[in-house]
């Protein structure tokens, strides 16, 4: 099984080896292509470099509707529901098993990436997450503008904020 790796500067050579001797990385992929990548990939490799976080490129590939093929950690677990909307892969030869078996399985392999992608739509874009924190950001500010005045006010001074 030979394959293609794209990734980012600095990237090639770091690590590619110990996932499979067939694997090479290839060149570095702009941002800008990235979506192109995504939809034309039947699989998309995520080695996660946190256990307990997850990059925005993760929700980019998920979202695309591809299939992705990730790391195991404690935080996709967390977040997606394995073999339904993601893959994880606890090694580097369960990661070449899975490769192998859902190269082998188109219906399964877009059937996951969909459901990744309706989960994303549905619960991680970027508004809906601004909406979640929004109510902390403004109360935040609020209670900052508030001391301010307070400061301002003490001196003797009058200032009037407008609450958005």
């Amino acid at each position: 099984m030979g394959s293609q790796l794209d990734g980012e500067q600095g990237f090639p050579g770091k690590g590619v080896q110990r996932i499979h001797h067939s694997i090479r990385c290839t060149r570095v992929l702009p941002y800008k292509h990235t979506v192109a990548v995504y939809h034309q990939s039947k699989i998309m490799l995520g080695i996660q470099n946190a256990r307990d976080q997850v990059t925005q490129r993760t929700f980019e590939i998920l979202g695309s509707g591809s299939l992705m093929l990730a790391s195991r950690t404690e935080e996709l677990e967390r977040l997606f529901e394995h073999e339904e909307e993601i893959i994880l892969s606890s090694s580097p030869e369960e990661t070449i098993e899975y490769a192998r078996y859902y190269l082998k399985h188109p219906e399964e392999r877009m059937r996951i990436g969909l459901k990744a992608r309706k989960k994303i739509l549905a619960e991680h874009t970027f508004e809906r997450h601004l909406n979640r924190i929004w109510p902390f950001i403004y109360e935040s500010f609020r209670g900052k503008r508030r001391e301010t005045h307070d400061r301002i006010s003490s001196f003797g001074a009058s200032i009037s904020i407008n609450k958005a």
